[in-house]
């Protein structure tokens, strides 16, 4: 599934339009990115949380033939899957 598609089958479920969907889903996604990306955690209870990963690590250089980039930490985000959608992945057939 898409994200048009994700937006199609809400508009469906919901009385709302999809371009309501849309703009609460973009909504959405803009504050999960800004919370994680300022050392946040998200936590959506049954669905599962968004941990940022901030780790210092030592220097280390990667270099290919144009250019030479210095490294100092790693940033990323862990998703964690929280435990309805867990019984519900391993319960379905």
């Amino acid at each position: 599934m898409n994200k048009k598609e994700l937006i199609s089958s809400v508009a469906n479920v919901s009385s709302m339009s999809k371009t309501d969907v849309n703009h609460v889903l973009e909504a959405i996604l803009e504050i999960i990115i800004v919370t994680v990306s300022n050392g946040e955690v998200v936590r959506l209870v049954g669905f599962g949380s968004f941990c940022p990963i901030l780790k210092d690590k030592e220097i280390h250089t990667i270099r290919n033939a144009k250019q030479s980039v210095s490294h100092t930490s790693l940033r990323g985000v862990r998703f964690s899957i929280g435990k309805f959608f867990k019984q519900k992945m391993y319960t379905s057939t």
